[in-house]
């Protein structure tokens, strides 16, 4: 046993060993901490932060599973080992997590409770179980409908299935909060891209570059939509920028291929389009290409 003003004591020495960067220090102190009083969650949420950082990622996880035994708001420390599989990439135990804390949600914070469901969404995402991404998705943004990328990440899920007005909407609405963020300037374009509106399309990639130009597909859809704006020598220098930084970029690819169909070399965009098929065989644009290439000769 041990009195409240020592162990706030031990506490504050091993906040200090951290600032002063002697993480094992700080370990040993956690691991007295834990020792003396067994029932103190944040000791054990603090030794399993300690233990992540040294990546012993087996005995982070027991002291978070310790926390939880002992912890008055169990969902909340749920939540904190679904988030530590989910950044180990271990996604079956993240979701197991997740679902037990979501058998709790009321009990957790605001904050906690977006988190809950974006961290969701993103499994179902990365699952390709995308109705129960966009359920997850659009709870997290009716608890905190400024909670970071949720906006994006939903208008991205939602253009993936035609839901165009909808996403463009909510797209506005992330700039109107957020005028700087590239992910949302990009997904406007594609918006305006599905809807036709390639000028529109176009400001809003050449946007997204200025705000982040190492992102290739920025770069292929500036040179798609300046394509479909019949600029093809301005197009050649955005797709050539594409595959520069993505030399497995297949878009920006097949779209040289159609940019050298239109200018009459037939031979060169059968290169192109054959190159993108051997990034991704049955890749529909470069197979049309193809297509259209053997039915004129």
């Amino acid at each position: 046993m041990i009195d409240d003003l020592a162990l706030a004591r031990l506490f504050d020495g091993a906040q200090t060993y951290l600032e002063e960067g002697k993480v094992l220090h700080a370990l040993q102190v956690y691991r007295r901490i834990t020792a003396a009083a067994p029932n103190n969650e944040y000791g054990w949420i603090q030794l399993s932060r300690v233990l992540m950082e040294l990546r012993k990622l087996g005995p982070a996880e027991q002291a978070l599973l310790s926390a939880v035994r002992v912890s008055k708001r169990p969902a909340e420390i749920l939540l904190l080992v679904g988030d530590f599989h989910l950044r180990a990439g271990q996604l079956s135990k993240a979701q197991a997590f997740y679902r037990k804390a979501l058998l709790h949600e009321q009990a957790l914070t605001r904050a906690s409770r977006a988190r809950l469901h974006f961290h969701a969404g993103l499994i179902r995402r990365e699952r390709h179980q995308n109705r129960l991404a966009e359920y997850h998705f659009r709870r997290a943004r009716a608890v905190d409908q400024a909670f970071p990328r949720v906006n994006e990440t939903l208008a991205e899920i939602l253009l993936q299935r035609g839901a165009t007005p909808e996403a463009t909407h909510i797209l506005r609405q992330a700039l109107s909060a957020n005028p700087y963020s590239a992910p949302a300037h990009y997904l406007l374009g594609k918006a305006h891209a599905a809807s036709g509106r390639w000028d529109q399309a176009y400001r809003e990639f050449v946007t997204a570059i200025d705000m982040d130009p190492n992102q290739a597909s920025s770069w292929q859809m500036c040179g798609e939509a300046l394509l479909s704006l019949q600029n093809l020598e301005e197009a050649e220098r955005y797709l050539a920028k594409a595959i520069e930084l993505n030399p497995a970029c297949t878009e920006a690819f097949a779209d040289f291929g159609e940019l050298y169909l239109r200018k009459g070399d037939s031979g060169r965009a059968l290169s192109y389009f054959e190159q993108a098929l051997e990034l991704e065989p049955g890749h529909r644009k470069a197979l049309w290409g193809k297509r259209r290439i053997s039915s004129s000769r």
